[in-house]
């Protein structure tokens, strides 16, 4: 299961936690007449944003910009809901003037890295969330968001201190015990303190899909299949969703040669994720095991449309290995025959 320990790190591309607590938006219906024109747009864009339309918020904050309302507090606004679409340059540039406007707002600093971490640009991240650090030395995102700005740059010695830092100042702190057992387990190859973090975060959220997920893959890695199956099974229960989680489950039931249920499990991954040439991969070599050449040819060669670079080999190596077997079992069904003559 040579992807797992890859598997691993793409979670760190929802790493970042940005922001304060919002405050709780008032529902249009209720805003006090008294308020101005500007403010009424303003908290009409709390209200779109608590529920998700963040197309409707970022229109209504330009409008109430446009009447005159062009505090940092508004430009912030403007720039989570920019963020929350994933509009990094946007946020970016409303941040900017944000901090300009208020230039000691901690929560704009670490916002604004949270973009830039968006953008790849860690340095300009790590930068911002050191200034809402100094501004406020207690800045539990902060010091998490900085750590994981570090791990993606490949310095994860820096991640783990800041990690440290974070769950210091909040020991329940869930994220942090989470980003930090993945540095253990992906990158500084300690399973143990990785296992030991990754329980914990399921201790303080026994919801924590990932968490499982995560953990599951490390069991997988040191050969505790069933501890490995439980725990994908439970990451499964939690996000019906979860392709990753059938595709590593089927491939634990391969090792421990369920060739049956590891089937099931990359027929429902294949389900939820029909691009994924791994799993066709996997199934392939499933079929093969349970003597069903034919199918193991289709998802084979499925495997090698989806990514050929990759997978240009198992045309010939997979090919190679299925006649093999095959003119063996006719060879000895051949001899049986002849030898019962």
């Amino acid at each position: 299961m040579q992807y797992l320990r890859f598997l691993l790190t793409i979670v760190i591309c929802a790493m970042f936690v940005y922001g304060e607590e919002r405050p709780a938006p008032t529902d249009s219906a209720r805003i006090d007449t008294a308020l101005s024109g500007a403010e009424k747009y303003v908290a009409r864009g709390d209200t779109y944003s608590k529920k998700g339309d963040y197309d409707s918020a970022i229109a209504v904050y330009t409008k109430a910009m446009s009447l005159g309302s062009r505090s940092a507090v508004v430009y912030k606004k403007r720039g989570n809901a920019f963020l929350d679409k994933d509009a990094y340059d946007s946020a970016i540039a409303d941040y900017t003037e944000a901090i300009r406007l208020a230039p000691d707002s901690a929560y704009t600093y670490n916002d604004r890295g949270y973009a830039y971490g968006g953008k790849s640009a860690y340095d300009l991240a790590i930068a911002d969330f050191t200034k809402a650090i100094r501004l406020d030395s207690n800045y539990v995102d902060a010091y998490r968001n900085r750590g994981s700005a570090y791990d993606m740059k490949g310095n994860y010695d820096s991640a783990i201190v800041n990690y440290n830092k974070a769950i210091k100042l909040a020991p329940n702190d869930t994220l942090s015990y989470y980003y930090r057992g993945l540095v253990y387990s992906c990158n500084k190859f300690n399973d143990g303190l990785a296992v030991a973090d990754l329980t914990k975060a399921i201790t303080l959220d026994s919801n924590y899909a990932d968490a499982y997920y995560s953990r599951g893959c490390i069991y997988y890695n040191n050969g505790y299949y069933d501890l490995a199956i439980a725990d994908f099974t439970k990451a499964i229960r939690l996000d019906t969703n979860a392709a990753d989680a059938y595709n590593n489950r089927g491939y634990t039931y391969s090792e421990k040669g369920e060739y049956d249920l590891a089937i099931a499990d990359y027929s429902e991954s294949i389900r939820l994720a029909p691009t994924n040439a791994n799993t066709y991969l996997n199934r392939g070599y499933a079929y093969v095991k349970k003597g069903r050449y034919g199918l193991a040819v289709a998802d084979y060669v499925k495997a090698v449309r989806l990514d050929p670079i990759r997978f240009w080999w198992v045309f010939g190596v997979g090919f190679a290995v299925i006649l093999v077997v095959y003119l063996t079992v006719t060879l000895v069904k051949k001899l049986k025959k002849r030898y019962r003559g």
